[in-house]
């Protein structure tokens, strides 16, 4: 073992310290087979294509569901950008004309595509367009991976000998392993690349409390596999084989934060906050959007203007049938009260699609993405006006708006107002 002491700057990306191991993850190359095929291959190169995007898409959605509960909404949302690549048709025929009109391997006809998709992003001027670029990469590797029936979550599998006492060094953070990562609850994460300040890996591990910092050399990182390590996300710092008096003093500081951080996340620590406002003196309010009592809280205690957005779909996830109206009126009028007085706006289930609280009993299969939100409301109306009432009621206590779902036609508005109509009366 390298027992010499050196130290690592980089860009930080997510704040917060850790102490641990180190452990290496150095991604294989993809094999790209660069060789033209004949013409008799076509359709089984096609074949193999279509294969691929079916395997990876299952892939995503395996992963996806299994990162429910780790990380929030929100976050989850990032896995659609994969989504929605492996589902598009004009991508897969782009590879497919490359494949039979210029008799490009399958990998090398991905790689390509891929690679003028890439060569756009990074034209950009907009810095979080611009991080895409490494989704995108890990979408072409899996696809590759797969067409040549490889195994494509090789880093998944590493991540698997990874315990809670490590900070994982890795060549290129992608969202799914960021993801992997938080759900080991590592010590803390530098990548060489991946992570920066505006990709989905680093929000995912933003989120999650996790150390991180960006823009290290994994080869020079590689000969402390297993050594002692400091990270420090705020200062952009991972410190191999740091003196006792270096984890003294970080391990003092991180024990402070994490109990000032408890404290404001439980609610019992209240900051009093500067009115934000323009340069010319135009106020403006700071909102928050939240999926559970818990989040309003930690929102609360960080004196908000008031919740732009309560999520009630999330508050069905644990229950084993939907919230009767008391139930839900007890949630909502309890927000409205603590807000004291502030804007509240409550929307109304968005259920469908891949979003299906456990409380439906229902496979997320056999929703379509055309039924979900309002529309999907409107054809079990029974729930709707006991959502709505709970809504209704709860606006006694404080200033509440009801939002409603993917609203996609005027008739839907009127259905919707008719319905409050004779509540107001009943």
């Amino acid at each position: 073992m390298n027992m010499e002491r050196k130290s690592f700057e980089g860009e930080p990306v997510s704040s917060g310290t850790g102490v641990g191991k180190v452990f290496i993850i150095k991604e294989s190359e993809v094999q790209i087979n660069e060789d033209l095929i004949d013409e008799s291959e076509v359709e089984d190169q096609i074949t193999n294509l279509e294969v691929a995007i079916c395997r990876t898409f299952i892939e995503i959605y395996d992963l996806n569901d299994g990162f429910k509960g780790i990380l929030s909404e929100e976050e989850n949302r990032i896995f659609e950008f994969y989504k929605e690549i492996l589902d598009d048709r004009t991508f897969f025929e782009e590879i497919k004309n490359l494949i039979k009109n210029e008799r490009y391997s399958a990998e090398k006809a991905i790689s390509t595509c891929i690679k003028k998709y890439i060569d756009e992003i990074s034209a950009s001027n907009n810095e979080y367009i611009k991080q895409r670029v490494f989704d995108l990469n890990d979408v072409a590797k899996r696809l590759i991976k797969n067409v040549s029936g490889g195994i494509s979550d090789d880093n998944i599998m590493k991540i698997r000998e990874i315990d809670s006492e490590q900070i994982v060094a890795v060549k290129e953070l992608t969202p799914i392993i960021a993801a992997s990562l938080a759900k080991k609850e590592v010590k803390g994460v530098a990548a060489e690349e991946g992570a920066g300040y505006f990709t989905h890996a680093s929000i995912i591990l933003r989120s999650t409390g996790i150390a991180a910092i960006n823009g290290i050399c994994i080869d020079e990182i590689e000969r402390f596999d297993g050594n002692p390590a400091i990270i420090d996300g705020n200062k952009g710092i991972l410190v191999v084989n740091p003196t006792d008096g270096e984890i003294q003093d970080l391990k003092l500081g991180s024990s402070k934060k994490a109990e000032d951080k408890k404290n404001v996340k439980n609610g019992r620590v209240s900051y009093e906050r500067k009115p934000v406002q323009t340069a010319d003196g135009h106020r403006m309010g700071i909102f928050a959007n939240i999926s559970s009592v818990k989040e309003f809280l930690a929102a609360k205690a960080l004196g908000i203007d008031g919740i732009g957005l309560v999520r009630t779909e999330s508050l069905f996830i644990n229950y084993k049938r939907i919230p009767d109206e008391k139930r839900q009126y007890l949630i909502y009028s309890k927000i409205a009260k603590d807000i004291a007085g502030k804007p509240v706006v409550i929307r109304t289930a968005d259920i469908g699609g891949d979003k299906v609280p456990g409380a439906l009993g229902i496979n997320d299969q056999s929703l379509s993405r055309s039924s979900r939100g309002i529309k999907r409301s409107l054809e079990h109306k029974k729930e709707l006006v006991s959502q709505i009432r709970a809504i209704m009621r709860a606006a006694e206590f404080g200033d509440v708006s009801i939002s409603f779902p993917m609203v996609d036609s005027i008739e839907q508005i009127i259905e919707v107002k008719s319905i409050i109509k004779d509540i107001k009366k009943s």
